[in-house]
């Protein structure tokens, strides 16, 4: 019954490869099982399924896997195939991988929601004398605003032999990483990242000085009335904040008691951040509908979906809007047993299969995990306990059995062209969304076409 369920948020694995069912308090699939810590943590983040079938993606991906399989030599599912299609949300690109296994070979097709192949990012190292010189790899706007920031934040200005992380992804841009201790004492590290036209991106907060002009015009221009304009060497704080591909710029001006933020984006407009919301599934377009539908009844859930039930709504502020229904189902364990479980399914608005992001088949492999609402968390994880102690816990192979060898995201390797994280969530390689994994068996690495 226990299926690969986290990789990436619990490292220790133990191989247990013959645990009886969990008898309807938790319902796995199958594979190697983790600690009870790993599995409190994914079934306290996970919003649920992260796969689908095949049969079930619309025609613009199935057509996209194909031509990749085609391009390959591979043979491509059959459009009514119920092989496990593997689905990612990450950086505003959702992406849906397949895996091809033969005998000790494992090809990885990555595709989005429009059939074309998807590459990992380019990542590279480079030095601050190459950065900040007039030859290949300088960019002079980057190297402008990095040092800007480094002094505004009373960091060691770099030295020609100061590291820099290179970012570039398939549209060719490109993001520049300088991690730099305080100036005086021994504070700790500040990593500062700006995008190739040297506009901070990523997690940052940063004084108002040190911005780009578009972004410090586009605030002060959208300052509430009786607000003052901040000056060019003003030290408010202002969040750069990248979620979903887009980066944005947000700061709060204070007036007779008002508090308002205003954020823009690198141009210096007024952008919206992601946002959740409520609504009910008879109000959500016909396209989400039908594909949260056809998921639902395939999963045993009865009597389809009704107008009233509640969804919840996920605007990614980048033109892409989620939603999410959870839904009680029917499920037939190992044991013959008929028990009721919660699923989860999330669509676009175009009624393309996904996931939230950062809950995916990268972190969730292969397949969702299930719980009776009736069981709490605390219950199932007990029973996860009692199951691995009694079966043989960690004695069974423990860390040992961990590891690299034993997942998606090392499968890749360099023989793919991309990063050696490359899988489900990497998307393939520089070749065109493929990755090869070779002398692993013959076991599917995901379980997937043969």
């Amino acid at each position: 019954m226990w299926k690969r369920l986290l990789e990436r948020v619990n490292r220790t694995l133990t191989a247990a490869p013959n645990f009886e069912s969990l008898e309807g308090r938790l319902v796995l699939s199958a594979g190697d099982v983790f600690t009870p810590d790993g599995l409190r943590d994914a079934l306290e983040h996970s919003h649920g399924a992260v796969t689908v079938q095949f049969a079930q993606l619309p025609s613009v991906i199935q057509q996209g896997i194909d031509t990749l399989a085609g391009q390959r030599g591979l043979t491509p599912p059959a459009a009514d195939s119920t092989e496990i299609v593997f689905l990612n949300n990450r950086g505003g690109v959702e992406t849906f991988s397949f895996d091809f296994a033969g005998v000790g070979t494992h090809t990885i097709l990555t595709v989005d929601q429009n059939g074309n192949p998807v590459t990992p990012p380019a990542r590279s190292t480079s030095t601050w004398a190459v950065l900040n010189g007039t030859d290949a790899g300088s960019n002079a706007a980057a190297a402008s605003e990095i040092a800007a920031i480094a002094s505004a934040l009373n960091l060691r200005a770099p030295t020609d032999a100061t590291l820099v992380k290179v970012t570039t992804n398939s549209s060719g841009d490109s993001t520049y990483s300088v991690s730099l201790r305080a100036a005086t004492g021994r504070g700790r590290t500040t990593t500062i990242t700006v995008d190739q036209n040297g506009n901070p991106v990523g997690k940052q907060n940063l004084p108002f000085s040190v911005l780009p002009s578009a972004i410090r015009t586009g605030i002060n221009n959208a300052r509430p009335a009786g607000a003052a304009a901040l000056d060019d060497a003003s030290v408010q704080k202002v969040t750069v904040a990248t979620k979903n591909g887009v980066t944005s710029y947000s700061t709060v001006f204070n007036v007779n008691g008002a508090r308002s933020t205003v954020t823009v984006n690198a141009a210096g407009s007024l952008t919206a951040l992601p946002s959740r919301s409520k609504t009910t599934f008879g109000l959500i377009p016909d396209a989400a509908k039908g594909e949260l539908l056809s998921r639902a009844l395939a999963a045993g859930v009865q009597n389809g979906i009704p107008d009233s039930q509640p969804v919840s709504i996920y605007d990614e502020a980048n033109g892409t809007v989620l939603y999410t229904v959870n839904l009680r189902a029917q499920k037939t364990l190992a044991n013959g047993r008929t028990t009721t479980v919660n699923v989860y399914f999330t669509v676009d608005q175009s009624g393309n299969p996904t996931t939230l992001p950062g809950h995916s088949a990268h972190e969730f492999l292969p397949e969702s995990f299930e719980v009776e609402r009736h069981h709490s968390l605390d219950e199932a994880i007990g029973e996860l306990s009692r199951r691995g102690s009694s079966n043989g816990g960690s004695s069974n192979g423990g860390s040992s059995n961990s590891g690299s060898s034993n997942s998606g995201s090392s499968s890749g390797g360099s023989s793919g062209g991309g990063s050696s994280n490359s899988g489900p969530s990497g998307g393939g390689s520089s070749s065109g969304g493929e990755v090869e994994s070779r002398g692993r068996g013959g076991s599917p690495l995901l379980g997937g076409h043969r």
